[in-house]
């Protein structure tokens, strides 16, 4: 079985899972899911990281929620959802008829900040000032940050944690630890080489928060993401 099919086999009630699942308690049907790298808590609204705005000319994924006559309204998905417009003068350097060729909803990209009012909380992007290096680094680093939220809340959820807790207490640390190190670059050192000590240390976690994240790496991480 593929892991997308059993993801969507997996949700809702027991009773609306599969035969095959329903004669497993909870706790084999959570480390079933942490195997195939899902969790039924999808943390799809927790913000990867510890800061709550993105910086100017950073490049960010976004996903196209609406679209108007002026612009495109994306939710950027690394922050919790927060709303972002992407002006329609930003979309492209090509001169186009139809803007709905180039902007759909439900898509998901990269974009680039170009204006943070942080006291309203507005945020314009562009998606014509991405490069493609720049958007192939930025989907890396969105699957990446993707992955670490997911294995973190699955912990949580094992570990009878909420999710924000979990992620404050693991991810956000891990990516405050050392400048420009990604969180998903430490949990793959931990997986590698098991050195609790000096990876889990300072985050001075419970020691069956670190046995139940250690088994969680090694059922669930991917060696490589994208």
């Amino acid at each position: 079985l593929s892991a997308q099919v059993v993801e969507g086999e997996t949700k809702g009630s027991n009773n609306e899972r599969p035969e095959w699942m329903r004669d497993l308690n909870k706790r084999q049907q959570k480390f079933v899911c942490g195997c195939l790298g899902i969790t039924s808590w999808d943390g799809k609204d927790i913000p990867f990281y510890v800061e709550t705005m993105p910086k100017i000319n950073d490049v960010v994924w976004v996903k196209i929620t609406q679209v108007n006559d002026t612009s495109a309204v994306v939710q950027l998905l690394e922050y919790g959802k927060r709303e972002g417009i992407i002006p329609y003068t930003e979309v492209t350097r090509r001169r186009v008829r139809s803007m709905g060729k180039l902007i759909k909803v439900g898509r998901t990209e990269p974009a680039q900040v170009i204006r943070i009012d942080k006291d309203k909380g507005y945020i314009d992007l562009s998606k014509k000032l991405v490069t493609p290096n720049e958007a192939k680094a930025c989907e890396a680093h969105f699957r990446q940050g993707k992955e670490v939220r997911s294995i973190v809340c699955h912990v949580g959820e094992l570990c009878d944690i909420p999710a924000m807790d979990a992620m404050e207490m693991i991810a956000y640390p891990l990516y405050q630890r050392e400048p420009g190190k990604h969180a998903w670059t430490w949990l793959y050192e931990l997986n590698q080489t098991e050195d609790v000590e000096r990876i889990l240390g300072p985050l001075k976690l419970d020691k069956a928060i670190s046995d139940c994240l250690m088994s969680t790496l090694k059922n669930a991480m991917r060696l490589k993401v994208l």
